[in-house]
């Protein structure tokens, strides 16, 4: 899967430099984010967690695949995905900052990822292709 991680990410040492073989514990968040290529990806999985943010007018929840979970934020328009509600997504997937759980009081649903290619490097970013390794059931990595 192709994975976008911001370069401060890796400069504040949050995750170790993603180069192929390394495995790094992070969370991804599933959305609309340009990707340098351009492509997105298509996921099917369950709602296992969501919540109306009023502030930013968004619905967050938890996305998880058969081998992975997410964060994702839509528009507050329609009804509010509710837990075990089965999706098809498509979008790319960031990784998310880790101050971000505490911050915002977010479901902490990172889990090891395995870089298999570098795919592209920038002052802006990294642009990986790598595939998650099982996540523990107690929250960490």
């Amino acid at each position: 899967m192709r994975i976008y991680i911001p370069d401060d990410v890796v400069a504040d040492h949050e995750i170790p430099e993603p180069l192929p073989g390394v495995n790094i514990p992070m969370g991804v968040r599933l959305g609309w984010m340009w990707t340098a290529d351009g492509r997105d990806q298509s996921f099917d999985g369950v709602v296992e967690w969501s919540r109306a943010d009023e502030l930013n007018q968004l619905f967050e929840t938890v996305f998880a695949t058969s081998t992975f979970k997410a964060l994702t934020q839509e528009d507050a328009e329609g009804r509010l995905p509710e837990v075990g509600d089965r999706m098809t997504l498509r979008g790319s997937l960031s990784c998310v900052r880790s101050y971000e759980f505490e911050a915002f009081d977010l479901p902490d649903i990172r889990q090891p990822w395995r870089v298999t290619a570098l795919l592209s490097q920038d002052s802006h970013g990294y642009l990986i292709e790598a595939e998650p390794t099982p996540y523990k059931t107690d929250g960490g990595c």
